[in-house]
């Protein structure tokens, strides 16, 4: 939806996961975030950073990312939303963002356009 691809992961039962090797470039606190997929074919999901549960964060409608209209709040268009993860200590190596479907089977899909990472000064945090 970006222009970039999407991962797209069609579940086959809830709990399904797809898990992602991230690779920070150093160790450090970064925030993090995604561009998710959102229309009626995809389905609900939560996310776990190094296997602890994140709260996720969804941005106002006005920061969906799609090229034009983002579409967003119509239920028969699909657009992209930003979903802010929180700020978490990554290293290399040791860093995975996993997206557990929370239904499955149902032909709804769970779509990944971007993974976010940005550096924050860690006395912030």
């Amino acid at each position: 939806w970006t222009g970039k691809g999407e991962v797209r992961f069609a579940p086959s039962s809830p709990e399904a996961r797809l898990t992602f090797d991230l690779a920070p470039r150093e160790e450090s606190v970064y925030e993090t975030a995604v561009l998710i997929t959102i229309g009626p074919d995809y389905g609900p999901f939560r996310v776990e950073i190094n296997g602890a549960p994140v709260e996720m964060t969804a941005l106002p409608p006005g920061s969906a990312f799609a090229p034009g209209e983002s579409g967003a709040g119509d239920p028969d268009r699909h657009y992209v939303s930003r979903i802010a993860l929180g700020r978490h200590r990554l290293a290399p190596g040791r860093a995975e963002l996993t997206f557990i479907a929370t239904e499955g089977g149902d032909g709804r899909a769970i779509g990944v356009d971007q993974i976010m990472l940005t550096p924050v000064d860690a006395e912030a945090d």
